[in-house]
Order: C-alpha cells, then sequence, then structure tokens
C-alpha cells in the first residue's frame, strides 16, 4: 500500500478483503473518499503513481506474477497487463523516469529486477539488477538524471544503486553495512499460512 498524488487528488492503492486491488481517490482539500476495485485478482502488494496523464498501479500475485493497471486521469476503467509471469514477483513499486513508466521489484530468489516501457507503448523490458540479494521491498524513483532503486539486504545492509536513463548497467553501492537496517517480514500467503 502506498499513498500519492495523482493530478488533482490524493490517491491510495491497497489490498482490499478478499485479497481483491482497491484505489481510493480524494480531491485536494475535499472531504471524503472515493473507492474503486482495480482488479479482484489475489495479490499481495501494490504501489501507486502519476505516469504521464494516468494513474498507475503495479502489484504482486499471489502466485508471484507481476501486473500493471493503468488509467488515465479523469477516466474509469482500468487497464491490466502481465508484466512478468508466475514465481518471479514477491512486490513491486512504480513510477515515472524520464519519458518511460518503470518498475523495481523484488523476485522469488531475493534478486531485484527492473521494468521499463516507454509511456504510450506496449511490452515490457526487463533487466536483473546484479549483484543484488534483498529482503525488502524494492523502492524506485528518479533522481537527477538517473534511475534509482534501494533495498535491505538478507543481511541487513542498505543498499543503491543507480542507473542514468537511458543507458544500461546499474552501479551498486552500500550505504549502510550488514546488520544496520531492520528488514521487513515477508507477508505469507493465506494459502500457505499454517496454525501453530
Amino acid at each position: 500500500m502506498n499513498v500519492t498524488q495523482v493530478g488533482e487528488s490524493s490517491v491510495i492503492a491497497a489490498i482490499g478483503d478478499g485479497s481483491g486491488l482497491q484505489y481510493y481517490w480524494q480531491p485536494i482539500d475535499a472531504t471524503g473518499w472515493n473507492s474503486e476495485q482495480v482488479s479482484p485478482l489475489n495479490l499481495v502488494s501494490a504501489s501507486v503513481a502519476q505516469v504521464g496523464n494516468s494513474s498507475v498501479i503495479a502489484a504482486a500475485g499471489f502466485d508471484g506474477s507481476l501486473w500493471f493497471y493503468w488509467q488515465p486521469i479523469g477516466a474509469s476503467g482500468w487497464n491490466p497487463e502481465r508484466v512478468d509471469l508466475p514465481n518471479t514477483t514477491f512486490s513491486a513499486s512504480v513510477t515515472q523516469v524520464g519519458n518511460s513508466s518503470v518498475i523495481a521489484s523484488l523476485g522469488s530468489q531475493n534478486n531485484v529486477r527492473y521494468y521499463w516501457q516507454t509511456i504510450g507503448t506496449t511490452g515490457w523490458n526487463p533487466e536483473e539488477v546484479p549483484l543484488s540479494v534483498a529482503a525488502s521491498s524494492a523502492s524506485i524513483a528518479q533522481v537527477g538524471d538517473s534511475s534509482v532503486i534501494a533495498v535491505v539486504g538478507i543481511d541487513s545492509s542498505l543498499w543503491f544503486y543507480w542507473q542514468a536513463i537511458g543507458a544500461s548497467g546499474w552501479n551498486p553501492q552500500q550505504v549502510a553495512p550488514a546488520g544496520t537496517i531492520s528488514r521487513p517480514r515477508r507477508r505469507r500467503s493465506r494459502r500457505s499460512a499454517t496454525r501453530l
């Protein structure tokens, strides 16, 4: 779940009761929230952002698939795209970098993956972020003229990866050494959870 500004509204993407994906929006300086179901799929995480003139959501499914949903600002109805197959994704973060939608995801093998798609086109371009072994969800942003990703490593270290917009190859930087950052726990699927 996260919150951001899209157009002239505050928006929230959240996993609803029954694990469907919900979108909530409220015009800035107004009261009362509007809600929409984006997808009835079983999902475990969602991230929302404004990309171009659309509200976009990246979401990880219970089956480990990666999904992207978009809706033009002020319109109704969501457009789904499957970005990656089952057993590839645990969580995802989405934003705009340059003229592209970009997603950073934590894979099923604790690897970090980066996906980009030029705004207004179809088809996703996947990249593995080398030397990345992450325990937390990946956070992605544009900083200056670069795509940047931050993750907590499986040894509780903090890592920062950057790549110039339009370039290839990721540059890793260790921000904090092992044992210094609290690792979030992975949410277990309701299907796999057992009672003790």
